[in-house]
């Protein structure tokens, strides 16, 4: 038999409000203080297979590869809605302006398990290839279609990542390194294909009872006790409590589409920082780990390095547009979209420092046209999440 699932009332006593109390809590165990703000470490093992939508409306035949930050942030409000504790979410009565967290996008990672001749201990993170150069790699004459393999990457291991950060020499190994959209030098050739994908057949049954419609659905399988993960800042011990119990009551109702069948459920891991995580303490550059959209045009200037009307030519980034559908009771309506900055730009950070917060939140709620009533649209705010974690980059 399957582990129980969590019920509301089960969850809600981890985020109980600060005027209600246990008579039955156990006498707390003491542990090391924790400083806050502090940055730690998220691990979602999938044990449904995955479906992450794209704006095309209708589309389910192929699925995104990540999971934005704005989405995991959304999907944690709506896990506090659901729990009782709107006050939790900006914009809503006795809420604060700010939630108390701020998230990375989802990456990949997969771990050496059961798995004999074997160096590598631990699980694998993947980060966001930058959109940047490491300017220590050797240029080399490359084979008729070794080009291609570079091109096709899109995740970089810890090693790799480090290495565009401190602008140094790459791990050795060149094109023996790539495998398809991952770089690695610990990856085994047999484990490249920890991230699979099959398209599944359904049918839409109309009420009318006329000829059932036929759709494709794309899945996302991780294989190898593999799965996403993300870095997660706190603001306080109350706004971890709080991100947790969010995250337990979604492990069982899930994640992405298709919910309703399965879909989307995993098992969470909070962890500590590794200690492979040895980035820059500073820098002039700073690449963002989450969506990232500026404050105001202030903000943008400065990262944009403008002088005049010159921007600093280093800068790199890849616009995405956000947008989507609102969840019911309002599943008609379609979210306002707005332009947001990939994870892996290059901004210059004036000040940068490991795990620098930018950024801010973004209400994309429905309106209403020609200022005419519409008691149909959301009261409440419609959020995506802009705010950005950063890490320094030393380019020299």
């Amino acid at each position: 038999m399957g582990k129980p699932k969590p019920t509301k009332q089960s969850i809600q006593h981890i985020i109980r409000r600060p005027n209600q109390t246990s008579a039955a809590s156990a006498k707390p165990v003491a542990k090391p203080a924790l400083i806050y703000p502090r940055t730690a470490l998220i691990r979602f093992r999938f044990t449904a297979p995955l479906h992450l939508s794209n704006i095309r409306p209708d589309d389910y035949g192929v699925s995104e590869r990540v999971v934005h930050s704005d989405s995991l942030t959304a999907a944690i409000f709506q896990a506090w809605a659901m729990l009782g504790r709107t006050d939790l979410i900006p914009g809503n009565a006795g809420s604060s302006a700010e939630p108390g967290f701020v998230v990375s996008s989802l990456f990949p990672f997969y771990e050496h398990r059961q798995v004999k001749n074997v160096e590598q201990q631990g699980p694998v993170y993947f980060w966001p290839k930058p959109f940047f150069r490491n300017t220590k790699t050797e240029q080399v004459d490359l084979k008729p279609g070794e080009a291609k393999k570079y091109k096709k990457v899109q995740y970089v291991d810890t090693d790799h990542f480090l290495a565009y950060l401190n602008q140094t020499a790459p791990p050795e190994g060149g094109t023996d390194n790539l495998h398809g959209a991952f770089q690695s030098k610990v990856m085994p050739k047999d484990y490249a294909d920890f991230l699979t994908a099959d398209v599944q057949t359904r049918l839409t049954k109309p009420r009318d009872e006329s000829e059932p419609t036929p759709y494709y659905i794309e899945r996302l399988y991780f294989r190898y006790d593999s799965g996403l993960w993300c870095l997660v800042q706190y603001d306080s011990v109350d706004a971890e409590k709080h991100v947790k119990a969010a995250l337990t009551y979604l492990a069982d109702e899930g994640i992405g589409t298709d919910r309703s069948v399965g879909n989307g459920q995993f098992e969470p891991a909070f962890c500590e920082l590794p200690d492979s995580f040895q980035f820059p303490q500073s820098g002039s550059y700073g690449v963002n780990l989450s969506l990232f959209c500026p404050e105001d045009y202030g903000q943008l200037a400065q990262l944009m390095g403008h002088i005049g009307e010159q921007t600093d030519p280093a800068v790199r980034y890849e616009l995405v547009q956000r947008g989507g559908w609102l969840s019911e009771p309002h599943n008609t309506l379609r979210k306002r979209s707005v332009q947001m900055f990939r994870p892996g730009s290059l901004f210059r950070l004036p000040s940068s420092a490991t795990y620098t917060r930018a950024g801010r939140l973004v209400d994309i709620r429905p309106v209403a046209e020609d200022d005419k009533p519409a008691p149909h649209l959301p009261a409440h705010p419609v959020w995506r999440d802009g705010r950005a974690i950063w890490l320094p980059v030393n380019l020299k």
